[in-house]
């Protein structure tokens, strides 16, 4: 088996994420100065849940780092994939702390697209 050096911790999450301008740019930066990094990720199994949180965890930002999810999502109604919402979603999604919601489909409902749009107006 062929063994990788690996010199940082690996971290991971949601591959969803709401980064400050400040951190994309340090996070940019650590990236250029560390094309090995890029380069270990290559064929890793699902980066997107590894690779940005590893990234920011071992890069020495000045940021504070809070784990909480802005997204409405509902992942009761369909095991192993979130619901698409619907209109019936509506009053819950509006009612809720959350800023984004996700998923939605203009094919399966376009109602909750547009009362969404008429709210935010």
């Amino acid at each position: 088996m062929f063994k990788r050096r690996i010199n940082y911790q690996f971290y991971g999450g949601a591959c969803h994420m709401d980064l400050t301008n400040h951190c994309v740019q340090k996070l940019l930066a650590y990236l250029r100065a560390n094309p090995s990094f890029i380069r270990r990720f290559k064929y890793t199994f699902v980066p997107e849940e590894t690779f940005w949180q590893t990234a920011i965890m071992n890069s020495n930002i000045e940021t504070s780092i809070e784990n909480k999810v802005l997204r409405y999502i509902d992942w009761g109604s369909t095991p192993g994939t979130p619901k698409i919402l619907g209109i019936e979603d509506y009053d819950n999604l509006m009612r809720s702390e959350f800023l984004f919601g996700r998923k939605f489909d203009e094919n399966h409902d376009n109602t909750v697209i547009e009362e969404i749009y008429q709210a935010i107006k």
